[in-house]
Formats: structure tokens, sequence, C-alpha cells
């Protein structure tokens, strides 16, 4: 199957040309081979945390709004997508056999890579568990696959005039999909800054200070769950699910600050 997709791949490219770009933003995802060709090291941030996924076919339509369920440490949401359609991630602790009724080890192909399957009863007994107020009927299992997200951070966002954006300069839980919206946010002020350089006769420092300045936004992020347990006034549950809690948030920079400021009592 992988020899087919390269096959396939190489049979797309029609033509190809080499260049000298005076910049390069470098939006190659977590695997990233521009950072791996500027040394730079993609620093582990903990555990990785496992989560079951579905999407499905349903014949109700009734949720339309992106829920997160908390309960026992763990978090879960509902993702509603078009013509019924519904995708469930729920978070598996590391000591739980994510479906023990697989007992062939059934895989599943997404993109490149391949991730176990777990089976629809399984998607019933954690609605049961997490969700029963979930009413909408299942029709048919679209996909499933257990997935471990990792959180990374890289320990430059670039150097001299290449810059990191996006999953190739951080990785974070599945749940605000954070990274990405950082992503979008890293690309368009890098964009900015380079415009700045190019056509305003700005420095080259001026870059290299943004990354600076992105990174330490990335960490202040990351640190949010402790500033609402520390110096926020709020309520003792929003206290104690803060760590859950504001992975969940998809947002970053002022906008995070403002929905943050939601929370006090």
């Amino acid at each position: 199957l992988h020899r087919l997709i390269r096959r396939q791949r190489q049979m797309c490219i029609r033509d190809s040309f080499e260049t000298a770009p005076a910049f390069i933003v470098a939006a190659d995802g977590h695997r990233s081979a521009i950072r791996e060709m500027l040394g730079i090291e993609f620093e582990d941030l903990g555990d990785p945390r496992t989560f079951t996924v579905f999407e499905f076919q349903s014949d109700a339509s009734s949720e339309d709004e992106l829920k997160v369920v908390l309960n026992d440490g763990n978090v879960s949401v509902l993702w509603p997508l078009n013509d019924g359609r519904f995708r469930w991630s729920f978070e598996i602790p590391e000591t739980e056999e994510v479906d023990p009724r697989v007992k062939s080890r059934l895989l599943v192909q997404l993109r490149e890579k391949t991730y176990t399957y777990v089976t629809e009863e399984k998607l019933r007994e954690l609605i049961r568990q997490r969700a029963p107020w979930f009413q909408t009927g299942i029709r048919e299992l679209i996909w499933s696959a257990a997935i471990r997200f990792e959180r990374r951070l890289a320990a430059d966002f670039g150097k001299g005039r290449v810059s990191l954006a996006g999953d190739a300069a951080h990785m974070a839980l599945p749940m605000g999909i954070q990274s990405m919206n950082f992503g979008f946010r890293e690309a368009e002020t890098l964009a900015s800054v380079i415009a700045e350089i190019l056509k305003g006769g700005k420095s080259l420092e001026l870059l290299s200070q943004t990354r600076t300045e992105l990174r330490n936004e990335w960490i202040r992020l990351l640190e949010m769950s402790r500033i609402v347990q520390e110096e926020l006034t709020c309520s003792d549950w929003i206290r104690e699910a803060a760590p859950q809690l504001i992975p969940c948030i998809p947002a970053s920079g002022e906008d995070l600050n403002l929905l943050i400021r939601q929370l006090e009592s």
C-alpha cells in the first residue's frame, strides 16, 4: 500500500523547478523536514494521550453544537459535521485497553499512518458511560481509530531566514485544535513581518524577535491552566478542571485572554 501511494504521488508530479526564496515559512507538519535540517530539537512536553475517534452517520441532526464532556479527569468531544455525520473523540487512560474485543488488532489506514480499529460496540459503550444525553442514533460507523497525541515544542521557531509554523513548531492535544489555530496566526504574523523586511526596509532582527515572541506566547498558552488555578477568582470546579478545560478553548493571544476572563466569578 505504501509503495502504491508513493507511486501515485510520483505520477502526480508533472514538473519540478529549483528556486532560491528570500524567506521560508515551514508549515510541513510534526515530522517537519525543515526543522530537522535546521537541527532544532522538538522537545517532549509530557506523556502522550490516547483518544478513540469515531465518525459515523446518523438519521437525525438534532445535535448542532460542539460539546465538551469532562469526567474523571478525561475529556470527550462531540463534533457535529455535515450531512448528518458526527465525530466523537473520547480520551482513554493509558492504563486502559483501547478495545479488548478487537482480538485481531485490526488496523485503519489514515493518510500515511495506521491506527488501531475500534468497534461500534465500544462507541456505544462510551456514549452510555460519558454522554447518556446523546440520543442521536448511529446508522453507520464510517471509520474509527485509536490515536495517540503528543505534546511537543520546538526549541526555536526558526533560524535566520527560515521560520516554523503550526505543527512543525508545536503539537497540542486535539480538543481545541490549538496548534492549528495558533499556526494560522503565526503564518499571518510571519508574512506581515517578512513583508516589512522586504518592502519596508526593516532589519532581519525583527523576524528573530517575532519568532521569540510567538514561542513565548505558546509557552504562556501551555501555562494557562496554572494561571487559572493560581491567579483567577473562579469556582472550585473550574479551578479543578482547568488542566482539562483550557486545552479545549480554540483560541490564543488576546482572544484567549478574553475567554479566560469569562471564567472568573
